[in-house]
């Protein structure tokens, strides 16, 4: 007997892309049917069948609606009225209709009916002098009423829209999850569904009660999508089914942009996710790919806003910002509820210094989705620059709560608490982003930062191991020892020690250090992994680029080595001074015994 459940996911799905059809629902079907025609056409065939072979088996509801042929004359007149978007006539021509899909047909089209009218005289009722994203809807209490208390799994969606509209969060979850419980494959519900989350433990409520087995491809599907919103990569056992956006949302750029080509070579004018498609090429500092997709769309239709993100994305790369805003702009015209486009109009607002338009466009964003981390940290962002930091610090947290594994946010919130002197939160935070920020040359510069911050909250134990991490760092890799955070940390170890030689300071191991500060002749031969000629010619090549590095950076930083010249000479006649006991009391309580290759000739 075969176990094997694709068969009946086929036929599910045929049937949901029917029905979906049948209510209008364009970006349900269309997400449906994607997902059916990217199964094999063998397994799609084998499964055979179509929705009328499954309706015989459904229980849940009721799915053939069976109608006199009257009534399904109305609908169907109703539905190509719908089409023609005469929703107030497909509500005259069902008001007599009792089947389900009737009665569902004639309150959704009198909801984006209402919803049009709301936009139009969005300036009579709202005290905004823009027109915010979802208008006010007097009409969206009656038209809850007259949904009542449905079985319908697609009256609970409808349900749930307006629930959602209403900000009644919790009770579009509910009317949600029940849709899905019935009809798992309409996309629409789950996207509805992961707009009303707003908290982790919110999610895992959802999570706990799903209605589906974790297995099932929607299940995971709408693990996914969540993960996306949350921007989240280590959560539980999301599943890599959604690949390229969650790679993108998960700064995996190589990747994503890999998976987005192939789903452009496949279908070479598609334009949906081609807004992120622009932003991982922007990401990524590619600016020829994204002119080269710009001129691949030149001809789409231009009614589209992923065109204009595409081309707002376009000018940023070139530094057209005044165009990029325009082209977001115009991207927001379109949808309303577009987030990334307010979120990216923020950003270039931000380049052209007009912070208080970039705080009103991320304004926009959270109120389209108050889950974009960008839009948080570019409040945050915006704020810092009016030195308002403690708002600063409240948006950047906003930012780090939502998407915890992000460096840049910890790092500008460390900035904020810096600005209100607050060292010892700034440190904190700063410990965060080193340890998820995979660069090596960041990972020295936020160390840096680290023991400025134990130093001026009075640590300066902890000042003092961080220097030396930093040193013992630079010392194992030459690369590094060009980095002026290297020789500042030298100094700045030095010069701690020496102002607390009374209490915990060591003047040997200041001026142990100060005399192993870079010097080319230092740059160690790398070790050769073979008997092969050719690889002790690299590791001779190596040996003599890092020469180069510290010769390029004592030319560049004259200063900073004239300043270890100068504490040596200080500290030359203090060690010549001490006795031979003090010198070896010194050296027992040294703190460089972990630093590889240091000259210790204290004579």
């Amino acid at each position: 007997m075969s176990t094997d459940p694709l068969p009946s996911w086929i036929r599910e799905l045929r049937l949901s892309i029917k029905e979906s059809s049948e209510r209008g629902l364009i970006v349900s079907t269309k997400w449906a049917t994607d997902m059916l025609n990217a199964i094999p056409p063998d397994r799609r065939r084998a499964a055979g069948g179509g929705p009328e072979d499954l309706s015989m088996r459904m229980q849940s509801a009721d799915i053939s609606d069976p109608e006199d042929q009257e009534e399904e004359d109305f609908f169907t007149y109703a539905r190509q009225v719908f089409d023609a978007k005469e929703f107030q006539r497909v509500a005259t021509i069902l008001r007599d209709c009792e089947s389900p899909k009737a009665v569902f047909l004639r309150l959704y089209a009198r909801y984006l009916e209402s919803e049009r009218v709301a936009q139009l005289q969005w300036w009579k009722l709202s005290t905004s002098r823009e027109q915010p994203p979802a208008p006010i809807n007097d009409d969206l209490h009656e038209l809850l009423e007259l949904t009542g208390k449905p079985t319908d799994p697609w009256i609970l969606f409808l349900q749930g829209i307006i629930y959602y509209r209403l900000s009644r969060r919790h009770d579009c979850m509910r009317a949600a999850l029940a849709s899905v419980a019935t009809r798992p494959w309409n996309w629409s519900a789950w996207e509805l569904l992961c707009s009303a989350i707003e908290t982790y433990a919110e999610l895992d409520h959802v999570l706990a009660t799903l209605p589906l087995d974790p297995k099932h491809p929607m299940s995971i599907c709408f693990r996914v999508k969540v993960a996306n919103d949350f921007y989240n990569s280590g959560r539980g056992d999301f599943n890599a089914v959604c690949a390229l956006r969650r790679m993108y949302f998960c700064n995996n750029l190589d990747d994503a942009e890999k998976q987005f080509d192939s789903n452009l070579a496949a279908e070479p004018f598609r334009l949906d996710d081609i807004d992120a498609h622009a932003s991982t090429l922007w990401l990524a500092n590619k600016k020829e790919r994204i002119a080269e997709l710009a001129a691949h769309f030149a001809g789409a239709p231009q009614d589209k806003p992923e065109y204009y993100c595409l081309m707002g994305n376009h000018y940023s790369a070139r530094k057209e910002h005044e165009k990029a805003v325009r082209a977001f702009r115009k991207a927001t015209y379109l949808d309303r509820t577009y987030g990334a486009a307010w979120t990216l109009m923020g950003h270039e607002y931000y380049e052209m210094a007009n912070y208080h338009a970039a705080i009103e466009s991320y304004r926009r964003a959270i109120g389209v989705n108050a889950k974009d981390y960008r839009a948080w940290s570019g409040l945050g962002r915006s704020y810092s620059a009016l030195k308002l930091h403690i708002y600063a610090i409240y948006y950047n947290r906003k930012s780090t709560e939502i998407k915890p594994g992000d460096a840049r946010s910890w790092m500008e919130l460390t900035a904020a608490f810096e600005e209100v002197s607050k060292y010892r939160d700034a440190a904190a935070c700063c410990r965060r982003a080193i340890g998820l920020d995979p660069d090596r040359e960041n990972g020295i510069r936020h160390r840096y930062k680290l023991a400025w911050y134990h130093k001026r909250a009075g640590d300066h134990q902890q000042a003092l191991e961080t220097y030396l991490e930093i040193i013992r760092i630079c010392r194992e890799n030459y690369n590094l020892m060009r980095l002026k955070e290297n020789i500042q940390s030298i100094v700045a170890f030095a010069e701690l020690q020496m102002t607390h030689e009374s209490s915990f300071g060591n003047i040997v191991d200041a001026y142990i250090i100060l005399k192993n500060a870079p010097n080319p002749e230092d740059v160690p031969l790398p070790r050769a992994t073979s008997n092969d000629p050719y690889a002790a010619t690299e590791a001779i090549k190596r040996q003599r680029e890092g020469q180069m590095y510290i010769k390029q950076y004592m030319k560049e930083n004259p200063k900073e080595f004239q300043k270890v010249r100068d504490l040596l000479a200080r500290l030359e006649g203090s060690i010549w001074r001490l006795s031979a006991e003090r010198k070896q009391e010194l050296r027992r309580r040294s703190l460089l015994n972990g630093i590889p290759g240091l000259k210790v000739n204290l004579v």
